[in-house]
């Protein structure tokens, strides 16, 4: 099944993914109009001159934008991470590889995959029972070439996840890393959520200012108004083309196998960042939990296991 992401009305199987008609999950779905006016009034707001004096790199021609489709990919990628997880990206990596001697675009994806690969590692030894889930971004602002990774980050991991990612950068480009070449923050509150969305819009802030987007009801609407960027800041050249990346449970692939549907999809769009997603999640699994439940009830008793 191919979807178009700049429109959110059926596909060609007769999927609707407009607001308020989708098959399941119902109760959750958002419906027509629900858009608050404070919002819809923001979205009016956003004309062009407003878009155009944060475009001072427009000119540019070696200034580099995030198409619009990349940033929507991101915007899934992150949303399937509540949703079907149900759990938030709380932590935020931040590796300057230029202050490492990295001067080729094209390394900073190899070397962030091989970082990756080596906390996929620790983490799969350290907490065993929680995946590790991340989208990344690859940036360059005036020759620092640098990565920023959203990243689910357990209770109290912060001090280990800094150390093996200064000790894996040091061994990567044997250089040792000055200080401040590598920063981690984390939320580990009722604030997760939030922060993983003021994340999300920073690292979405070299969206293409033109990029636009169709709602369920014909309108279109700036995609980074929509998104709610506070400002535009392109990339200067980044070489390799994987500017964006993540972990293979977050992929396009594991999204569709899932069905996955975003917010943005069903383009409820007053719901971006107001934890709808996560709210879906824990629905499901108190269903699958009751559904159990009611199972076991219903099991004859010459084959209860506790009486076998």
């Amino acid at each position: 099944m191919t979807l178009n992401p700049f429109d959110f009305g059926a596909d060609e199987d007769g999927y609707d993914f407009r607001p308020g008609v989708q098959r399941e999950d119902r109760l959750y779905a958002p419906m027509p109009g629900s858009m608050p006016a404070r919002l819809d009034a923001h979205l009016q707001r956003a004309t062009e001159a407003a878009i155009a004096k944060d475009r001072k790199a427009v000119d540019d021609p070696e200034a580099v934008y995030l198409p619009a489709e990349k940033v929507i990919e991101l915007i899934e990628a992150v949303s399937f991470a509540n949703q079907y997880y149900g759990i938030a990206l709380n932590g935020f990596l931040t590796v300057n590889w230029s202050w490492c001697g990295v001067v080729d675009p094209g390394a900073v994806s190899r070397l962030t995959t091989l970082m990756m690969n080596r906390i996929g590692k620790a983490r799969a030894s350290a907490f065993p029972d929680t995946p590790l889930l991340y989208v990344l971004v690859h940036e360059n602002a005036l020759g620092r070439l640098h990565s920023h990774v959203l990243i689910n980050l357990p209770n109290g991991a912060r001090p280990a996840l800094l150390a093996q990612v200064e000790r894996s950068v040091a061994q990567l480009t044997g250089i040792a890393p000055p200080p401040h070449t590598v920063d981690v923050q984390q939320r580990q509150d009722q604030r997760m959520l939030a922060s993983q969305w003021r994340y999300v819009r920073y690292v979405a802030k070299s969206l293409d200012p033109d990029a636009r987007i169709r709602a369920a009801d014909g309108r279109i609407y700036p995609l980074g108004a929509l998104l709610q960027l506070e400002k535009w800041q392109a990339s200067g050249p980044i070489g390799d083309k994987s500017r964006l990346g993540g972990a293979i449970a977050l992929s396009t692939t594991a999204r569709t196998r899932s069905g996955h549907i975003s917010a943005l999809r069903l383009g409820a769009f007053a719901q971006l960042y107001d934890g709808w997603e996560e709210r879906l999640c824990q629905h499901r699994r108190d269903r699958a939990r009751a559904e159990d439940q009611a199972a076991a009830f219903a099991m004859p008793t010459f084959l209860s296991p506790t009486l076998a």
